[in-house]
């Protein structure tokens, strides 16, 4: 700035904040100079539109005005910026697809990774396919339910990997696990032991959820209806989806050979090898608990509470008989007498 225009422009500043004496409050002034320190200034904003991505990208073209105006006049990143409660929310919004991308990325490799440690079978990788089927499906779910994608349902899709996750992975484990018949019969075998269990385990969940329906906030309800829709989303794919792709694959199991070892043992001691199934262990129990209560049996009390025994009655003394001489001790005195 030159030499004259500068000392213009203090002179017309000092005329301004003489007539508008509220703006001296906006700056910070240099004591002995005068010079302007820094300042700043508050603008109002009007809706310009009712639809979101409208305004978010105005909130960019506005970013990207910031960034020239610090880059060409302040050779600077941060000189001038702007603050809002709105645009807090903007920027956040716009990183958002950056930061589920990775996410979910660096998720999937882990899953595959610990599935590919625990199964030993390149089978895993229906994990991961599982998964991304959940939260493709998520996101028909905001779109149905008009929900916008956000930090809170960012959240969720994160939290769907894990949750998800488990469902296939039990399935794949225990269909590798039956060692004979086709694909058919050992996803049957499959569905009959773990289907129940992983059922049961989903339905667990959503019954932990129901407080979070009932909850005054708008957020906690959105996340109770996100993470519902997980669970069920996540449930139809373990139990459904992924029985029927691996019915069509037909992976051949991993345990054969050490159940076939064991089968030779039982076998060898006497009698068949049994693998125990769910149905059997349930019957055993029902059995027990029948048992104990046609025939209620009294617990054993630890040995330091048990009454001691009695002691036995003391034995009689044993009557003497009187000693009948032998052959040889009656003709003793006979013998001495001579």
């Amino acid at each position: 700035m030159a030499h004259g225009t500068h000392a213009l422009f203090y002179a017309l500043l000092g005329r301004f904040l003489h007539a508008f004496p509220w703006y001296t409050g906006t700056m910070v002034r240099e004591p002995s100079t005068g010079e302007i320190q820094a300042s700043h200034f508050l603008a109002s904003t009007v809706p310009v539109s009712d639809d979101y991505s409208v305004r978010k990208h105005i909130y960019t073209d506005v970013m990207q005005v910031t960034r020239r105006m610090n880059d060409d006049i302040f050779d600077t990143d941060d000189a001038a910026f702007l603050y809002g409660k709105a645009l807090l929310d903007w920027q956040q919004d716009s990183i958002l697809w950056r930061e589920l991308t990775l996410n979910l990325t660096l998720a999937a490799v882990g899953v595959v990774f610990i599935s590919m440690l625990m199964l030993i079978h390149p089978v895993c990788l229906l994990v991961a396919v599982a998964v991304t089927v959940v939260d493709v499906c998520l996101f028909g779910v905001l779109y149905f339910y008009g929900m916008r994608f956000n930090s809170l349902s960012m959240i969720c899709f994160v939290m769907a990997v894990g949750i998800s996750v488990d469902y296939s992975l039990h399935v794949l484990h225990k269909f590798l696990s039956v060692p004979a018949g086709n694909a058919n019969e050992r996803m049957t075998t499959t569905l009959r032991e773990m289907g129940l269990a992983i059922l049961l385990s989903g339905v667990t969940t959503l019954l932990g959820l129901i407080p979070l329906a009932f909850a005054a906030s708008k957020l906690f309800r959105t996340f109770c209806e996100l993470l519902a829709a997980t669970i069920i989303i996540g449930l139809c794919t373990g139990l459904l989806f992924i029985p029927i792709l691996v019915a069509v694959l037909e992976p051949a199991p991993i345990l054969s050979s050490l159940t076939q070892g064991d089968a030779g043992q039982g076998e060898h001691r006497g009698g068949p090898f049994k693998q125990p199934n769910a149905k059997n262990v349930m019957q055993g129990a029902v059995n027990d608990v029948r048992q104990m209560l046609v025939k209620p049996s009294l617990p054993k009390l630890p040995i330091a509470l048990r009454r001691a025994p009695p002691p036995p009655p003391p034995r009689p003394p044993p009557r003497h008989s009187p000693h009948k001489p032998s052959q040889d001790e009656a003709r003793l005195p006979k013998l001495m007498l001579k």
